[in-house]
């Protein structure tokens, strides 16, 4: 997890787009959220606070995501 997250701040410095979607409207946070990667997620939302409120194809926040029963983390510390 740690080399991950090294990766994520350096795709960051470089300037990656926080704005990307894959096929399914999805951005870098919703992905984090989905996949249960807390300290990611956290790492993202301190880069653009205005992307939890975006939403993909199927009208998801990550917000949406984080509250479903297909999220793996609790979301306590990301809508507060």
């Amino acid at each position: 997890m740690l080399f991950t997250l090294v990766i994520v701040h350096y795709l960051l410095s470089q300037k990656a787009s926080l704005e990307a979607t894959d096929h399914e409207g999805n951005t870098p946070l919703h992905v984090a959220v989905l996949h249960g990667h807390l300290t990611i997620a956290l790492t993202l939302l301190q880069e653009r606070k205005e992307s939890i409120t975006q939403q993909n194809k199927h009208h998801h926040t990550p917000l949406n995501i984080l509250n479903s029963s297909d999220c793996r983390m609790d979301g306590s510390r990301l809508s507060a």
